[in-house]
């Protein structure tokens, strides 16, 4: 049985206006009262799996193995849609059936899923409106601390999951086309091209990235690279492409949005 860390990580799109994150620390805490709580992002925009499962994807691993990792973001709250508890890479996880886990376990070693139904660990009430609260939160807790994971109803496997199409870029000989798929607080453009997609061909090939009816020249490996208030390329803290501004708003500066099309543009052939 995976040793816990009794740390648990919480991403929602509750935002901090409203009482919804104190509450479901309330019942952690209740449940599992030496519990370390860690805030990863409460700022997701609402309804956005998506942003939610890149988040928890590139965060997950800079955790101690043993954490568990609650993601509430969950538009069919109430629905029939499962909740779903799994093992990937030494850490736990728990979220909605609705494309999150396997977008979150896409490139982990996953190890055992279970459907989340053991009524027994729930709250005595429960609200429709509220499954972060009174089911998730108390079935992390007591994970947190030690629970055996099949104590918290069937298993199942990630095929048999919801799934959510993540788009994915497209490489041809001289250009690669991908999708903005995050915007951060900053600015920031993520696009779905990685490392490994820009390392199909050589450095040197690098011409321009394409985005909005832009051209942008400069292949940074820093914001300062580029002078203050001008567009650049950056491989970001993910290792996904990023397009920014030094010391600026891309998104605001080129009015882009999530799903918008990114076109690199390469030199010669890979």
């Amino acid at each position: 049985m995976m040793q816990t860390a009794n740390i648990i990580t919480l991403t929602t799109d509750f935002g901090l206006e409203d009482p919804f994150v104190g509450q479901l620390k309330g019942i952690l805490l209740t449940v599992n009262r030496r519990a370390h709580i860690i805030d990863l992002c409460h700022a997701l925009p609402a309804h956005d799996i998506l942003s939610a499962a890149l988040t928890v994807q590139t965060s997950y691993r800079y955790f101690p193995e043993g954490s568990l990792h609650l993601v509430v973001v969950d538009p069919g709250v109430g629905s029939s849609r499962h909740i779903l508890a799994a093992t990937a890479d030494k850490h736990l996880f728990i979220t909605p059936d609705n494309g999150l886990l396997p977008l979150i376990l896409k490139n982990s070693d996953v190890g055992t899923v279970y459907r989340v139904e053991n009524a027994t660990l729930f709250s005595r009430n429960i609200s429709s409106t509220f499954h972060g609260r009174d089911i998730m939160a108390p079935v992390a807790a007591e994970l947190a601390r030690g629970m055996a994971l099949d104590r918290v109803g069937p298993v199942t496997t990630l095929d048999c999951c919801v799934h959510l199409d993540l788009p994915e870029p497209t490489i041809s000989s001289s250009t690669i086309e991908g999708r903005v798929i995050q915007i951060d607080h900053f600015g920031n453009i993520r696009t779905n091209i990685s490392r490994a997609d820009l390392n199909h061909f050589p450095p040197s090939a690098f011409t321009e990235v394409r985005i909005k009816g832009q051209q942008i020249t400069t292949f940074a490996k820093t914001y300062a690279d580029a002078p203050s208030n001008n567009l650049l390329t950056v491989i970001d803290s993910a290792d996904y492409l990023e397009i920014a501004v030094n010391r600026g708003n891309a998104a605001q500066c080129l009015n882009a949005g999530i799903g918008d099309r990114v076109t690199v543009v390469m030199r010669g052939k890979r």
